[in-house]
């Protein structure tokens, strides 16, 4: 008979090499088996791809002065499908906001409530499922702690956007021939066979008048 304890020295034995043919196939799952995945998962994570909108095009009279001007702009927006799904339905984000803003609750609710029949202005034209800007022209402060306090404001976001100007009073005199914009739907995504390349997701294509007539133009390209 074996005796008890050369029984328990054999037991230890085969339980240290269970543990260390674990340890062994493990190794080789992660850095043989697996080896491409993780390094495609760790190429995405470090590798972001940035597309840059472009600037859209000036509209001018017979002289060369601007009738509408177009430049970019630190634009603060808020996705609400994504503060939908936060506790108090995105409102503690919200009142953080406010205060960086120097705004209300209450004005930042109607700048991101859908427009729709018996909906006054200020509201939002374009898809609920989009970023919506709701303040312009920030300072980089006010950008930076908006990007640095993601977890307290999860769906807001600080970025350069392109930002149109009408110069008055001709803008609102002759709006009827320069037309407006408006975020694109995704009917005219699919209708112009283009993406949707702002930086928030959000995109404006002409709708009437002169910006309409020329929005591909205007609209120019990506980078």
């Amino acid at each position: 008979m074996i005796p008890a304890s050369r029984r328990r020295l054999v037991v230890l034995y085969v339980v240290l090499a269970a543990l260390l043919a674990g340890l062994g196939y493990r190794a080789w799952s992660l850095q043989v088996s697996a080896h491409a995945s993780y390094v495609s998962a760790a190429n995405a994570d470090r590798i972001r791809d940035i597309v840059e909108p472009p600037v859209r095009g000036e509209i001018v009279d017979d002289n060369g002065a601007p009738l509408v001007s177009n430049g970019s702009a630190l634009t603060v927006s808020v996705n609400m499908s994504v503060l939908s799904e936060q506790p108090g339905n995105g409102l503690p984000e919200l009142r953080i906001l406010a205060r960086l803003l120097g705004t209300t609750v209450a004005d930042l609710q109607q700048k991101t409530r859908p427009c729709a029949a018996g909906v006054s202005s200020p509201c939002w034209p374009g898809s609920p499922y989009q970023p919506i800007p709701v303040a312009q022209n920030v300072s980089q402060q006010v950008a930076v702690q908006v990007l640095e306090d993601k977890r307290e404001l999860s769906g807001i976001t600080a970025q350069v956007q392109p930002v149109t100007d009408y110069a008055q009073p001709i803008g609102t005199d002759a709006s009827q021939l320069l037309g407006y914009l408006q975020p694109i739907t995704a009917a005219e995504v699919k209708k112009l066979g283009e993406p949707v390349t702002g930086f928030s997701g959000v995109d404006e294509v002409g709708q009437s008048g002169l910006e309409g007539q020329y929005d591909k133009q205007l609209r120019g390209r990506e980078r």
